[in-house]
């Protein structure tokens, strides 16, 4: 099956890297860590909401913060997305283009979804669940 122009919409999407040393404005270590991101790559892709009973059924209540990306593999390779990678839906990220700047605290991320499982990866299709981040978006 043939997926339609109009079936697919733009996707942002931001690999998690390395965790490092959070710096107050003195340069200081605070203590804490801070969880760096890549460059803020975009996709278009078919992005659909979990409405099937077998994920209503596993999913319960989060279902409905839920979103489903089924695409080919050809169309997004399986290093381009991943666990806990941010995403963006209907909505061009502050930092579009480039990569996050360390000094981010999580706190100030703009994504509206997360990836909450390690993609499903088959030699012709990738299936990657992301969740509502409501506090962000």
């Amino acid at each position: 099956m043939r997926t339609i122009v109009r079936d697919k919409e733009d996707v942002y999407i931001s690999k998690r890297g390395e965790s490092v040393p959070y710096l107050d404005d003195n340069g200081y270590p605070t203590g804490e860590s801070v969880v760096t991101y890549g460059e803020i790559k975009k996709y278009s892709l078919r992005v659909s909401l979990v409405n099937s009973y077998a994920d209503i059924q596993l999913y319960g209540a989060d279902a409905k913060e839920l979103r489903k990306i089924i695409e080919s593999t050809d169309v997004i390779d399986a290093s381009d997305i991943g666990y806990l990678d941010l995403v963006w839906i209907k909505k061009v990220p502050e930092h579009y283009g480039e990569a996050m700047p360390v000094t981010t605290p999580p706190s100030a991320l703009d994504n509206n979804f997360i990836v909450t499982e390690k993609p499903e990866i088959t030699p012709r299709q990738i299936v990657v669940m992301l969740k509502s981040v409501v506090a962000n978006g």
